[in-house]
């Protein structure tokens, strides 16, 4: 990226929010005028283009690991994301320093008591909650999600998937 008003080795939090808030300016202006959104939605086509072969003639074992293992996870992410109200969302509370980015390199994590220890070369961390954002991939119906169960068991969704109020 040549794109940067601050520098990530002097701030790595403003830098991220930064460039988020650039990279979704350039998402508004739409595939055909954003350069960006253009690579991001090649990328989205190719991957299609793989599913299809998947379905069509299948991968080797050796081809279909390599590819969960080293592709899939990162093309997903990047060509569909999360929504982008989440998004927005999102750098809205990075900008309004609620959300921090204060992570440039993979931490270890440590349960210590009753939170969690996140450590990596420069900076230790201590946090009392954590907020799995992943979308689950479950069925409650098939009891494979442990998120799933628990809400089930505290009564916050039931077995149809339907929210309690």
């Amino acid at each position: 990226m040549t794109y940067s008003k601050v520098q990530m080795e002097s701030n790595y939090h403003e830098f991220i929010v930064d460039l988020g808030i650039y990279s979704l300016k350039l998402s508004d202006q739409g595939e055909l005028k954003s350069p960006m959104a253009a690579a991001i939605a090649a990328l989205r086509e190719g991957f299609y283009k793989i599913a299809d072969l998947f379905a069509h003639n299948g991968f080797d074992e050796d081809s279909q690991e390599s590819f969960e293992k080293h592709w899939m996870a990162f093309i997903n992410h990047t060509a569909f994301g999360p929504p982008r109200d989440s998004i927005d969302k999102l750098f809205c509370l990075a900008k309004d320093g609620f959300v921090k980015f204060i992570f440039s390199e993979e931490p270890s994590i440590s349960i210590s008591g009753n939170s969690l220890k996140i450590k990596n070369s420069y900076i230790e961390k201590e946090f009392n909650y954590f907020i799995d954002a992943r979308i689950p991939k479950g069925n409650l119906k098939l009891k494979n999600n442990l998120l799933f169960e628990r809400m089930q068991k505290k009564r916050v969704c039931t077995r149809n998937c339907k929210w309690q109020i």
